[in-house]
């Protein structure tokens, strides 16, 4: 069955998969369509499905590889999604619990059938360790006490050869990629090169297209996946009964007192600066000094090369009073009076242009340089390169985590709560922790000034609503109710764990914090699912690193996005969430609900609002319009 090289490597002789394997449910309408077709859909090497979260793209994926019929390599963005695609091949097609040994999750030890995340290999391409708790593939918006444990390799895949050599021996031909736009750029690299040296078939499933990219990532991303060849609409999802009907609500806060004296601030700095670099007389005068300025004719390439840039540099000397040369305005096109005024965007142009962009000519101002930027970057004017005076990491982070979404939480919940009761299955999810709030002691009044889980689930408790049943789930805090405990100790008896160490909410003994030991870690999740699916917990707070994808309890039927920082592809996974049917509960609806502060200094609502915008861009609904009909985006 098996043989080893020099090397150690354990190569698998199977060349097919096992006869009999067999899906055991019925195919859903899209997935049928997509496999009566998958002959022609691979006449260009590459499958690429796009379907909504809960649509059954996983199985999906695992019957294409068995039709394809070649030794495959899986990989998943996440540590949970990775474990998923296991359960899911041995529980709906060897329907066993026992994991054969011709599946291999260690890309250093490839076999007929290996699955690891995007991570693994990247690191294995790179002789870099991680520990069991790898990253999120998509972004660093875990909770404040996960480690990071891959550091941004410099070593550029000096291992990736070997790892190709070992998919090569046991014949890979077959690579499915599950939400492959979830990478690093450094995982591009890794995945590009994999391709490129063993000319598999690529089998891209994705419930979110990165459609918010820019231009070179959109590409980067059809250059892995091929075009795409169906794309699954939820409102089809939900007549065919695969997706329940579901609404989208968004619930806007302003800033508190506290927030608002911040924000002002920033505005009133950001105008102060504006004002004073607009007659700065040493930028003037290196502007009127370079080049493009003195001989634009002579300059026509660098000119065109970013034409913002040269646009900027007129806007600005327009600005103060100097006249524009007739063959400046030929380059541009425009006549004196068509010259826009100078405004923050091209300012922040100007600047970047100055600052960073060119490298020659401004070096006799090195020092004025040096000075403006440290006192852009001291006025929070500066993030990274770019330069905004609209924008503010420092105002974005009050906005999206604001204090004041602690009150329509509190309303959302009550109101839910009110219209379903005891049926209530609700997940808040937060980006922070914030264990501050969660003091070891018989009180806590703690005032609370931030947002994040800690502080979401204070805020309830002290409500006192009613008889709900709250509870708290995240890699580091375990809170369930107290009359929670005796079901959570069964269940956790049944994955071998006797009498789980807890105790008593120090300030609260309706609460109980359940001590994890590493083992407990591998299980906890699933155990307080089931709890919670129960009825047991019915309201769930936690982060989108462990509530995220993968993450599955079909019960859930409403979901606040709190302080939930999230992308396009973020926010549509955690949505899906609550968009899933539930077996033996054919009348379950879904409410999404969505907070955002707004920031009233500003005309577009602020970078909150702004967010909650471009989540909406992928979200489908029905309008207030006459006659009704279905669209996407706030309307």
């Amino acid at each position: 069955m098996l043989f080893s090289t020099a090397k150690s490597l354990t190569i698998y002789t199977l060349t097919t998969f096992p006869q009999d394997i067999l899906f055991k449910y019925p195919w859903r309408k899209y997935q049928q369509r997509v496999l009566d077709e998958l002959r022609s859909h691979l006449t260009d090497r590459h499958l690429h499905i796009v379907a909504p979260p809960g649509s059954g793209k996983t199985v999906l994926g695992l019957e294409v590889a068995i039709r394809i019929n070649q030794p495959t390599l899986i990989l998943a963005p996440t540590l949970a999604i990775h474990n998923q695609w296991i359960q899911r091949f041995c529980e709906l097609f060897l329907q066993t619990s026992e994991v054969p040994e011709w599946i291999s999750r260690d890309i250093r030890q490839p076999k007929f059938l290996t699955i690891v995340t995007y991570q693994g290999l990247h690191s294995a391409c790179n002789h870099v360790e991680t520990s069991g708790n790898e990253v999120d593939a998509e972004d660093n918006e875990v909770e404040e006490e996960t480690p990071t444990v891959l550091r941004r390799s410099r070593n550029h895949n000096r291992n990736i050869n070997q790892i190709i050599k070992g998919l090569k021996q046991v014949g890979v031909k077959t690579i499915v990629v599950d939400e492959a736009h979830h990478l690093k750029n450094e995982w591009w690299q890794t995945l590009i090169r994999l391709k490129d040296k063993l000319n598999p078939v690529i089998v891209g499933l994705t419930a979110t297209p990165p459609y918010d990219v820019t231009p070179l990532e959109w590409h980067r991303y059809i250059t892995l996946n091929g075009p795409v060849d169906t794309e699954i609409s939820v409102p089809e999802l939900v007549v065919e009964g695969d997706l329940c009907p579901h609404q989208d609500y968004i619930y806007l806060t302003t800033p508190s007192s506290a927030e608002n004296i911040i924000i002002h601030d920033f505005r009133e700095n950001a105008q102060r600066f504006f004002n004073e670099l607009r007659e700065d007389e040493t930028l003037l005068t290196a502007i009127e000094s370079h080049p493009v300025w003195l001989n634009p004719t002579q300059h026509l390439e660098v000119i065109y090369e970013d034409i913002s840039l040269y646009s900027a540099s007129l806007i600005f000397l327009h600005s103060n009073s100097r006249s524009i040369p007739e063959d400046h305005l030929k380059i541009i096109g425009a006549s004196e009076f068509d010259i826009p005024h100078l405004d923050y965007e091209w300012m922040a142009c100007l600047l970047e242009f100055y600052l960073f962009k060119e490298k020659v000519h401004f070096n006799p101002y090195t020092e004025h340089r040096t000075t403006l930027e440290n006192r852009l970057r001291r006025n929070g004017l500066i993030a990274g390169r770019r330069v905004s005076f609209s924008k503010s990491k420092r105002v974005t982070t009050h906005l999206t985590s604001s204090i004041s979404k602690l009150e329509g939480i509190k309303e959302i919940v009550s109101f839910e709560y009110e219209k379903l009761n005891k049926d209530l299955r609700m997940v808040i999810l937060s980006d922070y922790i914030r264990k501050e709030y969660f003091p070891n002691s018989f009180t806590n009044t703690i005032e609370i000034k931030k947002m994040g889980v800690i502080p979401i689930f204070e805020m309830l408790r002290r409500e006192q609503i009613s008889d709900l049943k709250l509870g708290v789930m995240t890699g580091s805090l375990i809170i369930i109710p107290q009359q929670a405990l005796a079901i959570f100790e069964e269940k956790a008896k049944r994955y071998g764990h006797q009498q789980p160490a807890c105790s008593p909410v120090p300030f609260d003994d309706r609460y109980v914090v359940i001590q994890q030991n590493e083992q407990l870690k591998h299980d906890i999740t699933h155990i307080i699912t089931q709890i919670f699916q129960r009825g047991d917990i019915e309201v769930l707070i936690g982060t989108k690193f462990l509530l995220g994808e993968g993450w599955d309890a079909p019960a859930i039927n409403s979901l606040i996005l709190a302080s939930f920082v999230g992308s396009f592809v973020s926010s549509n996974q955690m949505r899906g969430r609550a968009i899933r049917t539930q077996k033996g509960n054919p009348a379950k609806t879904g409410n999404i609900w969505h907070l955002a502060c707004i920031d009233q200094t500003i005309a577009n609502g602020g970078d909150d609002f702004q967010l909650l915008q471009r989540r909406f861009r992928s979200f489908v609904g029905v309008s207030n319009d006459e006659p009704a009909a279905r669209k996407n985006a706030i309307c």
